[in-house]
């Protein structure tokens, strides 16, 4: 065997179990603000402790570790500015991944419970809380805040991807099923003058979404509607988004908000669920890992996961839906268009 190919995939693996330490880094920089400090003008470490109020030399370390990971660069002076890639952890950035760093720093101890979720199948959430969900957002309005933005950072790149996979006649009516800051319907909206639109989703998400709004300039043709996809859909719209929001909860409880989707629906309307699919055979690609990841973190976290194309059939079978069609949209996101069964069930049999 090839010793040289051993040392290779031995460097490889230790790369690999020591991920986790650069992740924390960029957790920690963006919640003492560094990122957003460097934005505005390069600093040497001694203004950057005195600004964040942290330990000169300890802070010292941290930006080295940032320079060591392309984040940010020290010039001649000594002071560090930020590299292009680190100006996306600037949170006015406008393809800013600042909100996504922030969440999955505050979320990182919910991956220390891995191996009790692996064997006995629940989320760290249920056995804290016996239930999963996030209803605590509903009493946190800076964890709540936190939460919408990263899922703003999230799909506002994804969002160009899955407009090119999406048709929609003039006039149609949209509702953004737990759609949190609206991200997806408002680029949608903002490139189809004619569509008028809804964002759906708990009474936490209104501030995010209504900001947004204004600052798409839609605010004639959309609205924010609180509610909970648990109780009910918003009725009579062209077509109905579902992006990321299956991938949250077990098969049950997806199954009542498919349910309650069917319900809403008329019957020439349309589901449009924007979702990972996971592949039929795993193999060592980016792609793959970033499905796997997003799957076990659903499990640790929320009790959700991931599905193959064949688990969203059935599942769309149960709410009485039938799966069109899944389109690619050249990103990790699928499009699935469903459409009511004539002969399935009409969604009203809703039991959590």
């Amino acid at each position: 065997m090839n010793m040289n190919a051993d040392q290779s995939e031995r460097e490889r693996l230790v790369a690999m179990i020591d991920g986790f330490w650069a992740m924390q880094v960029i957790g920690t920089a963006t919640a003492l603000g560094i990122p957003d400090l460097l934005a505005r003008e390069p600093h040497d470490d001694t203004s950057l402790a005195k600004a964040v109020r942290c330990n000169a030399a300890a802070l010292q370390r941290l930006m080295r570790a940032l320079a060591s990971l392309g984040l940010c660069t020290q010039v001649d002076d000594g002071r560090y500015e930020l590299t292009g890639m680190g100006r996306l952890l600037d949170p006015d950035a406008p393809e800013s991944l600042h909100g996504w760093a922030r969440l999955r720093h505050t979320r990182w101890g919910a991956w220390g419970e891995l191996e009790a979720s692996v064997r006995d199948g629940r989320s760290s959430h249920h056995r804290r809380f016996a239930v999963d969900d996030y209803g605590e957002l509903d009493d946190d309005a800076e964890q709540s805040s936190l939460f919408h933005r990263a899922m703003v950072d999230r799909t506002r790149s994804v969002a160009p991807h899955v407009l090119r996979a999406m048709r929609f006649d003039d006039g149609q009516r949209l509702v953004d099923v737990g759609g949190g800051s609206g991200e997806l319907l408002l680029h949608i909206l903002q490139s189809r003058p004619s569509l008028r639109g809804v964002i759906y989703d708990r009474a936490h998400a209104r501030a995010g979404a209504q900001q947004r709004i204004e600052s798409a300039d839609v605010g004639e043709r959309c609205e924010f509607v609180a509610g909970s996809f648990f109780d009910g859909v918003p009725p009579a719209a062209d077509a109905y988004l579902l992006k990321s929001v299956l991938h949250n909860w077990d098969d049950q409880r997806a199954l009542v908000i498919l349910r309650h989707c069917r319900g809403a629906m008329g019957s020439t309307a349309r589901l449009l669920i924007v979702e990972r699919m996971a592949p039929k055979r795993w193999e060592a690609n980016a792609a793959h890992q970033a499905v796997a990841e997003s799957d076990l973190n659903m499990l640790v976290a929320r009790g959700g996961r991931e599905r193959s194309g064949c688990e969203f059939q059935s599942l769309m079978r149960g709410a009485g839906l039938e799966l069109t069609q899944t389109v690619p949209t050249g990103s990790e996101f699928h499009v699935l268009e469903a459409r009511p069964d004539a002969h399935g069930a009409t969604g009203q049999d809703t039991a959590a």
